[in-house]
């Protein structure tokens, strides 16, 4: 399951790059028979294009979303190694090949590399590829050493920046213990990108917990500034950060809009018990207004 969460986030990088090189007609073709189910065609499609690729990134690409579909669509691992293993580039060969390894053989392969070493558009990944094998295996000092290069270092996308130091805090905060260096990478995250990424969001409910615990409402309110909770689509995060919002707007006297806050909350919770707490809330802030 961890080789899998590797993957899926590790196609994101198919998306990231503008490389004006790639071969949109042959992706698109690609693209349009793995949707057909037609997977050994669409692997073919990318083998062809990766032969034909000048560039490295772009062989690196190709090939990644071949072993994605002969990992994950016909579930066969040793086809997905061997086209790990086509990647042209001594690094970049190694760094898809961290999408096949689970936990354990992950760390026992990559312990001691030196990330820094690699081409700057995948350093800060395989950071975090390692960082969360460590998370995995319980080895939270070394993971969170990982995580925070991959905040660091430059050259990372938005994506992976941001739910390296989003774990990181978590870490520090469930494993470590230590309040104030959560909240520096709960920060960091936060300081990525103003998109509501899930990563995102559990860094804002987290860090705002924090401020309230410190008393410190004000600094709370301000992080929720910009964001609209009508807007959210996904239900339940509209539904905790609505709710996370009403505390803090409660926190600052505000309960008229603090209360507008739980009624979005009210209006997307589909679950009966969660309506009941919801309400429960509602009461209770309309006590405190008398």
């Amino acid at each position: 399951m961890v080789a899998i969460r590797f993957l899926l986030i590790g196609m994101f990088i198919l998306c990231a790059f503008p490389i004006s090189a790639i071969d949109h007609v042959g992706v698109a073709k690609a693209r349009q028979l793995e949707k057909d189910k037609r997977y050994e065609e669409a692997i073919a499609v990318y083998e062809s294009l990766s032969d034909k690729a000048a560039d490295e990134k772009d062989d690196q690409l190709y090939m990644l979303t071949a072993v994605n579909i002969a990992r994950s669509s016909i579930n066969n691992q040793e086809k997905a190694l061997k086209l790990a293993e086509r990647v042209k580039n001594p690094e970049r060969r190694a760094f898809v090949l961290m999408f096949l390894y689970e936990p354990k053989t992950l760390i026992e392969k990559y312990k001691d590399a030196d990330f820094m070493t690699w081409p700057d558009d995948i350093r800060a990944e395989a950071y975090k590829n390692r960082g969360c094998a460590y998370n995995s295996l319980k080895k939270y000092n070394e993971a969170i050493a990982d995580f925070e290069k991959a905040f660091a270092v430059p050259g990372g996308s938005n994506m992976v920046r941001g739910v390296s130091a989003n774990t990181a805090g978590d870490i520090y905060l469930s494993n470590m213990k230590d309040e104030a260096k959560a909240a520096e990478m709960y920060r960091n995250a936060l300081s990525v990108t103003k998109a509501g990424y899930a990563w995102r969001n559990n860094a804002l409910l987290k860090l705002t917990d924090l401020l309230m615990k410190s008393k410190k409402p004000n600094e709370a309110l301000a992080l929720y500034e910009g964001i609209d909770t009508k807007k959210i689509e996904i239900l339940t995060w509209k539904i905790a950060l609505a709710r996370g919002y009403s505390k803090v707007l409660s926190a600052n006297g505000e309960k008229l809009k603090a209360l507008e806050q739980l009624n979005i909350a009210l209006q997307a919770e589909t679950k009966p018990e969660g309506k009941k707490q919801i309400q429960s809330e509602i009461d209770k802030l309309s006590e405190d207004m008398l």
